[in-house]
């Protein structure tokens, strides 16, 4: 790519990643750690490395076709798993696999023209407003027992006797508390 086009290619994929709000709450809430901001970038420059990599194939990978969309799409889902503890269960990974696909095509051919669509776009729309986001807690087990142990936990269980804890049997075979 050219220099202006590279740049117009970078600017568009910032802005891209910059509006995905998967990738903002993991970064915002520290989902990735102390180093979350770093490996937001570390992402973007993973997926423009798997770009310029794919690129160099006999068949480019392509916007157009659903398979390398997919592919694409299961590298961000993983990507976000690993540095995140994420999953990104609300497709933004396919679409912003699109549109990653869509960027490099256009902007490889030297057409900036969809660059400057997704700029303007981006430009537009209002901040990503993350107080909106709802998270939610799902526990998953491994088994049905860990399923059970989990819900054991914290519960009193007898000793299997039927006695409490506080029944002491003295030698005479009364009750402890019987006898004060």
């Amino acid at each position: 790519m050219a220099t202006a086009v590279q740049q117009k290619f970078d600017e568009a994929i910032r802005a891209v990643f910059g509006r995905w709000t998967m990738l903002a709450l993991a970064t915002e809430q520290g989902w990735g750690g102390r180093d979350s901001r770093a490996k937001a970038l570390q992402l973007q420059t993973e997926v423009v490395d798997y770009l310029a990599n794919a690129s160099r194939k006999k068949r480019p990978p392509s916007h157009e076709n659903p398979s390398d969309v997919e592919e694409l799409a299961h590298y961000l889902y993983a990507r976000i798993d690993e540095l995140f503890n994420a999953e990104t269960d609300d497709g933004s990974d396919m679409e912003v696999a699109g549109l990653c696909l869509r960027l490099f095509a256009t902007c490889h051919v030297g057409d900036t023209s969809f660059a400057d669509q997704v700029l303007q776009a981006c430009q537009a729309a209002p901040a990503v407003d993350l107080s909106r986001c709802q998270g939610m807690e799902r526990i998953e087990y491994a088994t049905d027992e860990d399923q059970l142990l989990d819900q054991m936990d914290g519960m009193d269980l007898e000793d299997g006797d039927g006695k409490d804890d506080d029944d002491v049997d003295d030698d005479d075979g009364m009750e402890a508390d019987a006898a004060a």
